[in-house]
């Protein structure tokens, strides 16, 4: 996925600002794909350049004029084109900075390593409760038609993938203790 898919993908529920789309895309996509505010400002001003989206500002007598975004139709046929694009045997494909360091950590004490496998299993312990929130907030949102649905099921993959680390990083540390 690029950031501009995603961006996209949130626009396409209606015209919102910077700021709201860079609050959503936090609370909604942050657990599989993170963005800076200011690569969201970034790609908002390249997609408007490509005539993606529109921006209008409007004026606030009591707040700082804010920038409303828009999908054109050249966006939303983007978007669609994305969707429809035959890449899943390329989006399976796993980039975990983690298990990078950890394919290196022979070089460090096992004892290193067992804390660092506990801070990830914290992690993911603290990842999940977060999500089974947001699996929670998917079930409340009825007048939405199907796209909670489809949120709920990263959702569902999100807590799937947190149990699987967590039981993961305890078996890891069983292995490293008898390598003690």
């Amino acid at each position: 996925m690029s950031l501009k898919h995603g961006i996209l993908g949130l626009l396409n529920y209606g015209p919102t600002t910077g700021y709201d789309l860079d609050k959503t895309f936090k609370e909604s996509l942050n657990f599989f794909w993170q963005a800076q505010t200011s690569q969201i400002y970034r790609e908002l001003n390249a997609m408007e350049k490509q005539g993606w989206i529109t921006s209008e500002i409007i004026i606030q007598t009591d707040k700082p004029n804010k920038k409303l975004y828009s999908m054109t139709d050249t966006g939303r046929d983007e978007l669609k084109r994305w969707l429809t694009f035959d890449s899943v045997a390329e989006d399976i494909r796993v980039r975990d900075p983690f298990l990078v360091k950890l394919f290196f950590s022979g070089e460090l004490d096992v004892e290193k390593n067992i804390e660092t496998m506990r801070v990830f299993q914290q992690c993911c312990e603290k990842e999940l409760a977060e999500i089974q929130a947001t699996i929670e907030s998917c079930k409340q949102m009825k007048n939405m038609g199907n796209a909670p649905v489809y949120w709920g099921m990263t959702a569902y993959f999100g807590r799937d993938y947190y149990q699987m680390c967590i039981s993961w990083a305890d078996n890891m540390m069983k292995e490293m203790e008898r390598m003690k």
